[in-house]
């Protein structure tokens, strides 16, 4: 979706995007009267961060 980037620069997106989906999923995961869905919040967020950076730098155009 972002397009051709450097390295580096698609590398920073992917941790950023990773940082803040699981932030969000420990958060929604402690926000909760059940304890166990702490870590079911965590892994939804680190699901969820990884699609998002797939889809955030993926090349779309087809060489």
């Amino acid at each position: 979706m972002l397009g051709p980037l450097p390295r580096r620069h698609r590398t920073v997106i992917v941790l950023v995007c990773l940082v803040v989906c699981v932030a969000a999923g420990l958060v929604a995961g402690a926000a909760s009267v059940v304890p166990v869905l702490l870590p079911t919040g965590l892994a939804a967020g680190t699901a969820l961060g990884m699609l998002a950076a797939v889809v955030l730098v993926r090349d779309s155009r087809h060489r």
